[in-house]
């Protein structure tokens, strides 16, 4: 009896609970007044400003080690995470390395040491946007000091040389050089550079000047070049560490308004002055510079820069070529920039030059056909992308340009009648979208010839090409001549010589006729250069022209250098290195590592790197390579960092990396699934 009390009451007390727990989650209604409705505008998108601000932040630092402390163990050096310098013995130095500007934490540690290892010295440095610095490390066995020093490039002619001298003693002493009676530079102390007087180019007696000591220093000074000497140790018994930069040459850049938008505007490349009230679709003076990377900005015509903000700017790299033009496109909401190349060398005898440029942002392609005379293989013009350079007969022409409209249907947007192309001239035209008024046709007289750029024979340059597009195999040409056949997947080439210096270089499948991409560009006299072919954004194939005048065979060390021939213009890589896995991988062959996956639907994320990997290069940007990067000798994993994630993507399992040879790390991220892919490619050694 008394269980069944129990059970009744314990059935009381649960329904008493559960009605109280109802009563708590209902909720009171409160009648709200009725408010008329409002009309809710659709919101707009604002493209980001473009500052002063944001332009310097978007230019990287360059940064060279120097080993200059006596005594010192081999170094690694860190910036952050990333390595600049691995296995650094005394005396030797890195190529410039690219850093995104800002404040980094700078640790030299012993070579061998775990990251997690005691340094030898840190230090908070700040590398400055757009600007090129050495850190030279200084002292003696472990007393290390850094120095920081400004690693400039001045620009020469074809015959001049120059001598940057720099104080890196470890203990006190001025320093002072002379070439015979003439002084070069004088009172150079401790941490100090200073320039010389520009000098003939060839091999010259030089004379030190170390404190009370004289040290003779005969050299060869390169032609067109910049030379550093660095009296390093100690005063007594001084080392001199010499490295030489090609300096940069000179070239022809004009800017040029194609936003109809925008009346008339002022342009500068960095804070020189490169045109002034530049008016919509009118030609401008070319200016000189030295070739290189500049920032190009655009202010209204007339307004003070030191009070407002540029309309637009951006970033250009002005380099592989003599002639440039910088393109202001878009709507005053959305405007952009682009640069490229011009060839103005001359055509061939009754010949005429001509590129098409689409100009109109709300047309992202356009289709041109010549109807009174033929001008086959007009290639498809796509929005913001450079144009491609045509050389044809001159004469009479007549154009319609076509595109289609919001029901894919074909429409003409623009008609042009009886252009004349005059022999020996180079012409661009600017596709406005105009059916009723003249077209804008900007000409350059460049001359003609009947005989090739170099009538000597002799080469002008060294070319070996690179094959990155998965499943083909390519022929090469130049200039319409074949160069290379059947050129597989992760294959490099050889060197082969180049006699023209202005060329159209084309690739092929194999045994076929019909190019699948073209690049026009300029070689310079004995230089040498790597082109890869890669697969573009459209289908086609791209041509990445890459100059290798700074390779490295110094005969004691490796050397490697990661190229990114990714289409999709956002990818940023970087390049670590590691153990290598137990797996050996045939060093006889490229070597094509497994596809990483990445998902879309995951947020990004910022990764720690695994124990044991140690970074090399950091953000090397679509259609771009890193600095040569000194490596240690031995057998190493070579391992893909996605940049913006920090996450490593891919890797070469093992490569062996032996003296005196120089190895090129292909990665390219697929536009479809966004898998990296990555071979490695040893870089044939140029003839002593």
């Amino acid at each position: 009896m008394r269980h069944i009390y129990r059970n009744l009451l314990l059935i009381c007390v649960m329904a008493l609970l559960g009605a109280c727990g109802q009563a708590q989650v209902i909720p009171t209604v409160i009648v709200l007044p009725t408010a008329p409705p409002t009309a809710t505008a659709a919101p707009t998108f604002t493209p980001q400003a473009v500052t002063n601000e944001t332009l310097e932040q978007a230019r990287p630092a360059l940064v060279r080690i120097v080993n200059a402390a006596v005594d010192s163990p081999a170094l690694n050096v860190f910036a952050g995470f990333s390595a600049i310098a691995t296995n650094l013995a005394y005396t030797q130095f890195t190529e410039p390395t690219s850093f995104d500007a800002g404040k980094y934490t700078v640790k030299v540690q012993s070579s061998g040491s775990a990251p997690s290892d005691k340094s030898l010295l840190e230090s908070d440095l700040t590398f400055p946007s757009g600007e090129s610095i050495m850190i030279l490390v200084t002292g003696n066995g472990s007393q290390l000091a850094l120095t920081i020093l400004p690693d400039k490039n001045e620009a020469l002619k074809n015959t001049e040389s120059i001598i940057h001298v720099i104080n890196g003693l470890s203990d006190s002493g001025a320093v002072a050089l002379k070439k015979g009676s003439t002084d070069l530079a004088t009172g150079v102390n401790v941490g100090q550079t200073v320039l010389s007087p520009i000098v003939t180019a060839g091999k010259s007696d030089l004379t030190f000047q170390i404190g009370d000591k004289t040290l003779d220093y005969p050299t060869d000074l390169k032609a067109q070049a910049n030379t550093t000497l660095i009296v390093a140790g100690k005063a007594a018994t001084p080392s001199i560490i010499q490295f030489d930069m090609a300096a940069p040459k000179r070239i022809s850049v004009r800017a040029l308004n194609a936003s109809a938008e925008i009346n008339s505007v002022d342009v500068f490349l960095d804070d020189q002055p490169l045109n002034s009230a530049v008016e919509y679709g009118r030609p401008t003076e070319r200016q000189n510079f030295a070739d290189g990377q500049y920032t190009a900005r655009f202010y209204a015509a007339g307004a003070d820069r030191t009070k407002v903000e540029p309309l637009t700017g951006q970033v250009v790299s002005l380099t592989d070529g003599d002639n440039f033009d910088i393109i202001l496109l878009g709507s005053a909401s959305d405007l952009s920039v682009l640069a490229f190349p011009e060839n103005l060398s001359p055509t061939a005898s009754g010949n005429t030059r001509i590129a098409f440029l689409n100009t109109l942002p709300n047309l992202s392609e356009v289709d041109v056909q010549a109807t009174t005379t033929a001008m086959p293989g007009i290639p498809t013009l796509f929005y913001g992308q450079a144009p491609s350079v045509m050389e044809v007969q001159a004469g009479s022409y007549s154009f319609i340009m076509g595109a289609p409209n919001s029901q894919n249907i074909r429409t003409t947007i623009e008609r042009a009648e009886n252009v004349q192309l005059e022999t020996g001239n180079s012409y661009l035209y600017l596709v406005t979208g105009r059916l009723d008024s003249p077209p804008i046709v900007l000409s350059d007289k460049v001359d003609t010839t009947s005989t090739p750029s170099d009538s000597s024979g002799t080469p002008s340059a060294n070319v070996r090409f690179i094959n990155a597009v998965e499943g083909q195999s390519f022929d090469f040409g130049v200039n319409g001549a074949v160069a290379l056949t059947e050129l597989k997947y992760g294959e490099g080439s050889t060197l082969t010589p180049i006699t023209d210096q202005s060329v159209t270089i084309t690739v092929n499948s194999s045994g076929q006729t019909t190019p699948l991409g073209q690049q026009d560009t300029t070689f310079a006299a004995g230089s040498s250069y790597t082109i890869v072919a890669y697969k573009a954004a459209d289908g086609a194939v791209g041509l990445l022209v890459i100059n290798d005048d700074n390779l490295i065979f110094d005969g004691s060390s490796p050397h490697v250098r990661l190229i990114n021939v990714s289409s999709n213009e956002n990818s940023s890589l970087g390049l670590a290195f590691s153990s290598p896995n137990a797996k050996p991988i045939p060093t006889d062959a490229p070597v094509v590592a497994p596809e990483a996956t990445a998902d879309g639907n995951v947020p990004d994320v910022v990764y720690t790197l695994p124990y044991g990997v140690q970074k090399l290069v950091n953000n090397v940007g679509a259609g771009s390579a890193s600095s040569v990067i000194l490596m240690p000798v031995g057998d190493f994993a070579l391992d893909i960092i996605e940049s913006v994630a920090n996450k490593m993507v891919v890797n070469i399992p093992k490569v062996t990396l032996s003296e005196d040879i120089h190895i090129d790390v292909i990665a390219y991220e697929d536009p479809n699934s966004g898998n990296v892919s990555v071979f490695a490619v040893t870089y044939p050694k140029p003839q002593a």
